[in-house]
């Protein structure tokens, strides 16, 4: 009978702890599932920023060559008057 009693206070200790496992992995995964759309969004808004600046780039490379094929026009026109 003292063996019943005794198993009975185990079975509940570990049920007790069981439970209190499967709520701390519940925080834990619920944790980690924002950190994952936060990281996500990051990664979403840091390749925005990415495709932005290559587009801003390649106008500005586009601009310098326009600016260099202006100059080299200018310096030969600015050459045959004198």
């Amino acid at each position: 009978m003292l063996n019943l009693v005794l198993f009975q206070v185990q079975i509940s200790g570990l049920l007790s702890e069981n439970q209190k496992l499967q709520e701390k992995l519940r925080n834990s995964t619920d944790s980690q599932g924002r950190t994952v759309k936060s990281l996500e969004m990051k990664v979403n808004s840091l390749t925005h920023d990415l495709e932005l600046s290559t587009t801003e780039l390649t106008t500005v490379q586009a601009e310098y060559e326009a600016y260099k094929v202006r100059s080299l026009v200018f310096e030969n026109i600015t050459f045959e008057k004198f």
